[in-house]
């Protein structure tokens, strides 16, 4: 009867975890696009969106440990415990939290260049690096019927969007589509290597989700700062840090620290496969969205 109740609880956390996910991205991805389609002396720094999530997620996970231990004192313990005494298993998390920076950074640069639609169609090679590094770091072989799933739902997403591609683009466009091209091709590479040695990690030991993104922010916050200093260290200088923010982009900043933590429950109760479905699905709902709200393409009759 346990058993019974914990695969219950189990198979809803998992539900749970990927509806949550697919709603976050479908919004998420919409949001980006909003946020980032005004003038250039008006636009905020990406690097900077992308510290506050950090942080933010940072923020939530110590709040999220406090209640999943009860008392300060014994959450003190474990943070100094995992953080501290376990320092081995925290470096673990220096290699995917690097490339997640990495990865948001070039989402945001690619969404810059990328109208929504075509933005969708090329990140849908991450669902395919994410099955190659599974093969390689997780030595799990994929049946036929998943490779063939794969297929048919990256088929599927990009045949829906293919008449936004049939509109003539000018020489600037060409080349800013080209950039758009190279970094979401990347941000595909890193988020399918990060994804599965985080899986990898989130499933090899018993720390909990809560830790484990705290252990992710505290290299991220350091790491996205030094990405602002690298990119954006006059731009801020000059007009300041939260430069250009407007309720949408905290909207966006609150999106992506809980789209963390829900990657998070993915992981530890899914897989990436599963992530990639979830993913895939979002696409689709946030391209019919894009068509109604920036007419980002036209259907064929």
């Amino acid at each position: 009867m346990n058993i019974s109740l914990e695969l219950s609880s189990t198979l809803w956390i998992k539900c749970g975890s990927l509806i949550f996910l697919t709603c976050q991205t479908s919004c998420l991805i919409l949001l980006m696009r909003v946020s980032r389609s005004v003038q250039n002396s008006e636009l905020y720094s990406a690097s900077t969106v992308v510290v506050c999530s950090e942080f933010l997620k940072l923020l939530l996970s110590i709040f999220l440990i406090l209640c999943q231990e009860g008392e300060i004192k014994r959450s003190i313990s474990s943070i100094y415990n995992e953080i501290i005494v376990q320092y081995n298993d925290m470096i673990q998390i220096l290699i995917p939290s690097t490339l997640y920076i990495v990865q948001n950074n070039l989402l945001y640069f690619a969404i810059s260049h990328l109208n929504a639609v075509l933005y969708q169609i090329l990140y849908q090679s991450k669902i395919f690096t994410t099955a190659i590094f599974m093969i390689l770091l997780l030595n799990q072989r994929l049946r036929l019927t998943q490779w063939f799933a794969l297929l048919l739902l990256s088929t599927g997403i990009i045949l829906t969007q293919l008449p936004s591609l049939n509109q003539s683009t000018s020489s600037s466009e060409f080349h800013s589509n080209l950039y758009g091209l190279l970094a979401i091709l990347l941000a595909s590479v890193t988020s399918g290597f990060a994804g599965v040695y985080l899986e990898k990690i989130f499933k090899g030991t018993s720390t909990s989700i809560w830790m484990r993104n705290l252990q992710l922010g505290l290299f991220g916050v350091p790491i996205g700062l030094f990405g602002v200093f690298i990119n954006d260290a006059s731009r801020v200088k000059t007009l300041g840090f939260f430069y250009g923010y407007t309720p949408i982009v905290w909207i966006v900043v609150i999106l992506q620290a809980f789209g963390g933590l829900a990657i998070a429950f993915v992981m530890r109760y899914a897989d990436n496969i599963l992530k990639g479905f979830s993913m895939g699905l979002s696409m689709i709902l946030s391209s019919l969205i894009s068509y109604f709200l920036f007419d980002d393409f036209t259907p064929n009759m």
